[in-house]
């Protein structure tokens, strides 16, 4: 079972390293910008990653409505 997914606490989803580590991509998410959650403890969505989610359901349903 997949936990809640939501923008990585260290890099703002962004992916990125910070200006003081070695390495170019965040650490803590290697680079993909998410970070997964336990149940009860994900934070609401910031407005970034709820665009992203509405924009992958809208691509879903457009998907579906041409498989119909």
């Amino acid at each position: 079972m997949s936990l809640p997914w939501g923008d990585c606490d260290f890099c703002a989803g962004s992916g990125w390293g910070g200006e003081d580590t070695p390495s170019i991509f965040c650490e803590w998410c290697a680079g993909s910008g998410l970070q997964e959650f336990t149940l009860g403890d994900t934070p609401p969505l910031c407005t970034r990653a709820a665009e992203r989610l509405a924009a992958h359901i809208d691509r879903l349903r457009a998907l579906t409505a041409v498989a119909a």
